[in-house]
């Protein structure tokens, strides 16, 4: 195994013309001829502002440790961590959309073949299992398939199974040789490079393998095409240049552009989920590491700086999952804090002697709104998601409580305040301009948060002597009463069609808040928690699959997580300070939270 490694890599640094050598870390034994490349992959985002716009992780390749493994690190270059440990070659890992899952290929079997394990390394199973060659899988958007190529049938063809490995089908079916099969956003195309006209250039065909359409002509070999999140533009590798270099260009092949320029060879990239970073894997700085570069290829940063060979990069599309921020007691006055979905990576965002609570992501992850007093009264500040850049955004705007939220757009904030002697809701552009008031109630208004298209407004009024929740239209009018009963923190489903809010629960000992959920026009309310304890602060995740709160449950507020439907509960903070006012965001998709203090009970 030792030399059959050492061939591998030795080929690797050749830059011989194989597939192998083009898209993976593979035996160098098949001989499968494609443009010369390398096995190595793509990285994220170096600079913390970069890092901020683009969520997941990136899996990688390196041979750091003397064979190939499947490693992963965070946006910026950190945390790299091993996930694979064995004498056989582990390489081409594939993220699933949930982020949850990896696959790869590897040759522990015998030869290659391609498996799955969870996002941590655990549960590693195979998924195909033949004489042939199987690699370079790639998950279709809804999770269900994996798309790889194979050599099963003499050359390479393009396959695809589902996630469990059953019902494996081939797509391609050609005397050349069909490889680096990457579907599209939507689910309806699978674009690949192949050498069917002589040269590899890149093609698009029906998820079914149907209707192929070659999309570049040119004499050099294009390949390795990656789609971006948004469907409308591919990025590939191209030697047109007399090395290989990275461009882009539309889905219908035209506007073709290169992103890259210099004597080394870039290869391999990967868009970040929010289209804004490409990643690839280059040897200019001597050895192959992973880089980032921003979309239109300017910002060209260097990730990994191993004396080993880094590669394969694989961006998680966990930016699905986002982040959470809340708010903290732990070091003794009220914080921002931010963590990973499932409780890690617990990172303090503000520092002063103020308070500052009431976080609230912008919808493209990018800036924070919080409130805080360390100007002497209660104010609106943004910040970037890294801390950096705080910015006062009101001036004796007298803000009441602790609820903001963001407009789906971005361009503008929903606060309540209280100047004009009544508590009521404002909104202000997201500079701080543009300050006007929504409504007009002797009442005590509350909670507002914005529907996911911007045009309704939920929010609490306790013009019926208790708190119930009201929706009404984005410029304050036609306000519409949802609830009967007292009721709390409204918070829209990701996809408008739900409010999860709380509501009491009496027990004879004593009212008792739970979480509940209702469709969009009040009805089908369902309570979700039964514990004798406050449960309050609910807020989705931007899939609409889990609601992340807050609880009394162990004497002390901790934030939980749980799935939409109250099932699968789990803690995520333990400390003995105070953990509140979740607010799950972070991600490239709009999220609207709500967040707000204790209802008097």
């Amino acid at each position: 195994m030792k030399s059959r490694n050492v061939w591998r890599w030795t080929l690797w640094v050749l830059g011989l013309l194989t597939v192998s050598a083009l898209t993976q870390f593979r035996p160098a034994t098949v001989a499968e001829s494609v443009p010369n490349t390398t096995r190595a992959g793509a990285a994220i985002v170096a600079s913390t502002s970069a890092m901020t716009l683009a969520q997941g992780d990136i899996a990688f390749t390196s041979n750091r440790d003397g064979n190939s493994e499947i490693y992963v690190m965070k946006a910026n270059g950190s945390g790299q961590t091993r996930l694979t440990n064995n004498a056989a070659e582990d390489f081409h890992p594939a993220w699933s959309p949930s982020g949850r899952q990896i696959a790869f290929a590897s040759t522990r079997d015998g030869n290659e073949e391609i498996y799955v394990m969870n996002a941590d390394g655990s549960g590693q199973t195979r998924l195909t299992s033949n004489a042939a060659v199987d690699y370079e899988p790639a998950w279709s958007p809804s999770g269900g398939q994996i798309v790889f190529a194979s050599l099963r049938d003499g050359n390479i063809e393009i396959y695809a199974m589902n996630a469990d490995g059953t019902g494996q089908t081939r797509l391609t079916d050609s005397t050349a040789n069909d490889a680096k099969p990457m579907w599209s956003p939507d689910g309806r195309k699978i674009a690949f490079h192949s050498n069917r006209d002589g040269n590899y250039e890149i093609y698009v065909m029906n998820a079914d393998g149907t209707s192929p359409n070659r999309l570049t002509h040119i004499a050099a070999d294009d390949a390795e095409p990656a789609w971006s999140p948004n469907g409308q533009r591919i990025a590939f590798r191209s030697y047109r240049d007399g090395n290989h270099e990275i461009y882009v260009m539309n889905v219908d092949g035209t506007g073709q552009t290169g992103l890259t320029k210099n004597q080394a060879d870039d290869f391999q990239p990967v868009w970040s989920p929010d289209a804004r970073r490409i990643a690839f894997f280059s040897n200019r700085d001597g050895n192959h590491e992973i880089y980032t570069m921003a979309a239109d290829g300017s910002d060209q940063i260097r990730l990994t700086h191993q004396a080993a060979v880094d590669g394969h990069p694989a961006w998680s599309w966990g930016s699905d999952e986002g982040m959470i921020a809340f708010a903290s007691y732990r070091d003794g006055n009220s914080e921002i804090y931010v963590m990973q979905p499932d409780g890690s990576g617990q990172t303090r965002l503000t520092n002063t002697p103020a308070r500052e609570d009431a976080p609230e992501w912008s919808p493209d992850g990018r800036r924070i709104i919080f409130q805080s007093d360390r100007d002497g009264s209660d104010e609106i500040y943004v910040m970037n998601a890294d801390g950096s850049g705080r910015t006062h955004l009101t001036t004796n705007s007298q803000v009441s409580g602790t609820t903001l939220s963001w407009s789906p757009d971005g361009r503008r904030i929903l606060f309540v305040s209280t100047r004009d002697g009544d508590q009521d809701i404002y909104v202000i552009n997201a500079d701080g301009s543009g300050e006007s008031q929504l409504t007009h109630n002797d009442d005590m208004d509350d909670y507002p948060d914005w529907s996911p298209d911007g045009r309704k407004i939920c929010f609490t009024n306790n013009r019926t002597n208790s708190p119930d929740v009201y929706v009404m239209n984005a410029d304050g009018s036609n306000q519409t009463r949802l609830t009967d009963s007292s009721a709390g923190y409204p918070s829209w489903s990701p996809d408008g069609r739900r409010i999860v809010f709380t509501s009491p629960r009496t027990t004879p000992q004593r009212l008792e808040w739970e979480i509940t959920v209702m469709n969009a026009d009040g009805s089908g309310k369902t309570v979700l928690t039964n514990n004798a304890t406050d449960e309050e602060e609910p807020t989705w995740s931007p899939d609409g699959k889990r609601i992340v709160f807050r609880t009394e449950r162990n004497r002390n507020l901790d934030i939980y997580i749980m799935a939409a439907d109250g099932s699968g509960e789990t803690r995520l903070t333990n400390d003995v300070g105070a953990d509140y006012q979740p607010a799950w965001g972070g991600s490239s998709q709009p999220e609207v939270v709500v967040f707000l203090p204790r209802i008097q009970k």
